[in-house]
């Protein structure tokens, strides 16, 4: 690839080759651009199909290897027959379907991530500074909660559901952070995670404590 030149840590390396050793249609390649801008997010990688396989650009290096095990790890689960998400139905109005097909999407990706995450932490790709990373892609997506309606209600109702998953059990550590910052809306995904993570968090993609 043409990007910068990252050493990746050995976990990470272990699952590009897992992902290659599944992947049908050629190789997988990760490529390396961008800067640093301090926080991860989960729209800093990018796809693209070539004729010898797939290549999976990441646009910011604050983290390498936990943006790339995040996105090798989506595609791992596709590979091994993770339900995928598709859409057959309309509403009769194009902005109404976008609209629901992204809300799905994420909150299909807020399922997803509840294996991710845990995949990730069990092989040493998330520590304390990726969660202070993560919290500071959560500030530079929302803005502190107002008082009254506002346009963000839904990004930042989504955007806490896919934190609670993140932090999981080191919740409480930002807990103070993002309860002062969204009073209103951080107890509404607390609600909901509390009925669906039961059921999904001894969920697993290896076996032997290996990808």
């Amino acid at each position: 690839m043409a990007g910068k030149a990252v050493e990746l840590k050995p976990a990470t390396q272990n699952l590009l080759d897992q992902v290659n050793a599944l992947y049908p249609q050629g190789s997988v390649f990760l490529d390396f651009t961008g800067d640093q801008v301090g926080y991860v997010r989960h729209d800093q990688a990018r796809q693209t199909s070539l004729a010898g396989g797939l290549v999976i650009t990441l646009t910011d290096l604050t983290n390498p290897d936990y943006t790339a095990s995040h996105e090798l790890l989506h595609l791992l689960m596709l590979l091994r027959g993770f339900p995928q998400i598709f859409f057959q139905l309309s509403l009769g109005d194009d902005q109404l379907d976008e609209q629901m097909m992204i809300m799905a999407t994420d909150l299909y990706n807020v399922a997803m991530h509840q294996v991710i995450v845990a995949e990730q932490r069990e092989h040493g790709l998330i520590d304390e500074q990726t969660e202070q990373q993560y919290l500071a892609g959560i500030h530079a997506t929302l803005t502190d909660e107002q008082t009254g309606d506002d346009d963000e209600r839904t990004l930042r109702l989504l955007t806490l559901l896919d934190a609670i998953v993140f932090f999981g059990d080191h919740l409480d550590q930002v807990r103070a952070d993002l309860t002062t910052r969204y009073p209103v809306a951080l107890p509404r995904p607390n609600n909901y995670m509390r009925m669906f993570l039961p059921r999904h968090r001894n969920h697993h993609l290896r076996s032997g404590g290996k990808w």
